[in-house]
């Protein structure tokens, strides 16, 4: 081989274990050079080992070894991809932990329900695949997410990153599709009139095949098995999700991602809110106050503060530079940051922070610094060594960041609690249907006998359309009894399809 000249040297890549970095890649550069004049390769990628959960190696002679078809017969062949891509880094050994990989499993499952669900509602709505036709920011956002993907995945790809490649779909497929996303359109699929259903599943369409063509060099089971589900509903013909040509990104909304990703961070923390109260998701809350000079966060509540309503169930968003004249303000030393700064000292700087109102310490800390003498001591004090909390009155909740502070009203009025029973009704007679393995198209017939009957009446219509039923406020037989805070609910399916 020294001297045959076919050779086309240097090689794109070579792939090893890390051991091999002293050997086998070292001795096959140097013989090249050598007998070639080149190098032998461009690129290594050098993997590590898997170990077992205390960091040993594995072998069958200490006993701790874990054959891969055990776990891929447990789980799935596309479990232990899943596992390896989220946990690999080139060159680092990979302990093989039990409770890690039934989380691969799990999160596998979440994508596979999330195709499921596609496919099941392009069948009922009869769906045909064409070309998506975007109006609402959340549309042009997840179209915009793929397409950045897959530019990510590609260049990801071309410089051999790729577990971070399968890394990146992965988040998408779970984090941005199916518990994001698929939140905002559920309405539209359930109680959306043709046209709106028929949008959102084009929108669907588009994403999920681009997402399975960029998933099957990872999870090639999963990516085909959905393929084939899917594939008459979105109009491909091709025999295998293989054999379709890799993603070409299209066009990408940056500034739309930046500020759904603010959009989301404001949902998060609202809702870390709403679990300080009595009530959960279902229940209507009148109000949340955003106060914020940041024009990012300013820009984002301003195009998506409706998606920041919906998914909070808040009936008001409201903007403000200015918190309302009921917040006081409370400062206090950061420990983590003051902690380290004035050590054995910070008892005593924290004790005189306490004794200086809170608006002359923000006033001074504006200006730059807060000098305090104590004990014949000189401290400095910078704004990031303080914290500066909003505290609301009884009735409201607040949370502050360095962005901004959220202000959130709790106190629920008749029409929001009637609102709130008549979601929880809702839920009951979705869980029935479940139980009784009714289909959401199937329309069906449902008898309630309540304490609050009057509730049932006055939002009939809404409870109808949302569990695709006919309401009638009598007994029936085999009536399931639900408790609702402090009323009894009685719900019973009086027949199947109708």
């Amino acid at each position: 081989w020294a001297t045959n000249k076919q050779y086309k040297l240097p090689y794109d890549i070579i792939i090893e274990g890390k051991d091999q970095i002293r050997g086998w890649f070292y001795s096959l550069m140097a013989l090249s050079v050598i007998t070639h004049g080149k190098r032998a390769y461009d690129t290594v990628y050098s993997h590590g080992f898997t170990l077992d959960e205390k960091g040993r190696g594995m072998s069958k002679s200490s006993g701790n070894g874990i054959p891969p078809e055990e776990i891929i017969n447990k789980y799935s062949a596309d479990t232990l991809r899943m596992y390896y891509i989220i946990k690999e880094s080139p060159g680092e050994d990979i302990k093989f932990v039990d409770k890690e990989i039934r989380n691969a499993h799990r999160l596998l499952t979440i994508i596979k329900n999330a195709v499921k669900f596609i496919a099941e509602n392009m069948e009922i709505e009869n769906y045909k695949h064409k070309k998506p036709k975007p109006r609402r920011p959340e549309d042009k956002w997840i179209m915009s997410r793929i397409n950045n993907v897959a530019d990510k995945m590609t260049n990801y790809m071309e410089n051999y990153l790729l577990s971070k490649a399968g890394r990146e779909i992965i988040n998408f497929l779970v984090e941005d599709l199916s518990r994001f996303y698929m939140k905002l359109i559920k309405d539209r699929l359930y109680i959306g009139d043709k046209n709106e259903k028929q949008e959102v599943l084009s929108i669907l369409d588009y994403v999920i095949k681009k997402a399975l063509v960029l998933m099957s060099p990872f999870l090639p089971i999963t990516s085909e098995s959905s393929y084939q589900l899917l594939k008459k509903c979105i109009g491909e013909k091709k025999l295998s999700v293989h054999m379709l040509d890799w993603v070409k990104p299209e066009e990408i909304d940056t500034e739309l991602e930046e500020n759904m990703t603010v959009a989301r961070k404001l949902i998060q923390d609202i809702l870390s809110l709403r679990e300080k109260t009595d009530y959960n998701l279902r229940w209507p809350m009148p109000q949340v106050m955003i106060i914020t000079t940041n024009k990012h966060i300013k820009s984002a509540v301003s195009e998506l503060a409706d998606i920041v309503a919906e998914q909070t169930n808040v009936k008001s968003v409201v903007l403000s530079e200015e918190e309302p004249d009921f917040v006081t303000k409370e400062v206090k030393l950061d420990y983590k940051i003051a902690g380290k700064k004035f050590g054995e000292k910070f008892p005593i700087v924290a004790r005189k922070i306490i004794e200086i109102s809170p608006e002359s310490i923000i006033r001074e800390i504006e200006k730059g610094e807060i000098r305090i003498n104590e004990e014949g001591n000189e401290f400095v004090i910078n704004k990031s060594d303080i914290i500066i909390e909003s505290k609301a009155p009884k009735g409201w909740l607040s949370l502050s960041t360095k962005d901004y502070t959220l202000l959130l009203n709790t106190e629920l009025n008749d029409n929001l609690l009637n609102e709130g029973y008549a979601r929880e009704i809702v839920r009951r007679i979705q869980d029935l249907r479940k139980e009784k393995g009714l289909r959401k198209d199937e329309h069906i017939t449902v008898g309630i006998q309540s304490d609050v009957n009057t509730v049932v009446r006055k939002f009939k219509s809404m409870i109808e359309k949302r569990t695709n039923s006919e309401i009638i406020i009598a007994n029936v037989k085999d009536m399931k009894e639900y408790k609702i805070r402090d009323k009894i609910v009685k719900v019973g399916v009086v027949d199947g399809k109708h």
